[in-house]
């Protein structure tokens, strides 16, 4: 196989990623917020994020960093391929599930409600469970080690960075949003 091949799919599947988030951060637009914390800070964070994401950039369009690669066969590779779009699938599956719930940053709207239905079924964060998945698939569709640790870096810096401080703000806020459903109810 040429590695040519494993760079244009790899290309393409982080292409339907941004157009996945590119859809839904401007359906998000559309809901009027009541609540917001951290906006700031959170868009700060998303900056190093994508600083993170840098080689990954490295890989598709040189050759500067495949002396790192690893010695997968081409079926891992192509498995890869395949866990990127069940991570795909899984965040999509996510933000239709969210609707007008979903926010990149720590905000509640007007109208808010606590998900239960999809996947939020199974796992309490199943967004960062795609990321991970995502991540998997990076890893052996890529067979570069330096791609695989620049987006679990730049991931665990996305989600250990969101999940530490919204952890306690999003229980407090859904506990009082949930009580107050349920007094009404």
């Amino acid at each position: 196989m040429y590695e040519s091949q494993f760079k244009i799919a790899l290309a393409g599947l982080l292409l339907v990623d941004a157009g996945v988030r590119l859809h839904y951060q401007r359906g998000r637009k559309k809901f009027e917020r009541a609540v917001v914390k951290h906006e700031q800070r959170e868009k700060f964070l998303y900056y190093l994020v994508s600083l993170g994401l840098i080689p990954i950039l490295f890989y598709l369009f040189t050759c500067w960093i495949d002396t790192f690669r690893l010695p997968f066969p081409p079926e891992f590779r192509w498995l890869g391929a395949w866990l990127i779009l069940a991570g795909d699938l899984l965040f999509i599956w996510s933000h239709r599930t969210l609707g007008k719930n979903w926010s990149p940053f720590l905000e509640i709207r007007k109208e808010h409600s606590l998900v239960t239905s999809g996947p939020y079924r199974f796992i309490r964060h199943p967004m960062y469970a795609a990321i991970f998945v995502i991540g998997i698939g990076i890893s052996l569709l890529s067979s570069n080690w330096i791609v695989a640790l620049s987006y679990y870096a730049a991931s665990d810096l996305h989600v250990s960075g969101q999940s530490i401080r919204r952890r306690e703000n999003d229980d407090r806020t859904i506990r009082t949003r949930v009580h107050r459903i349920h007094a009404e109810y």
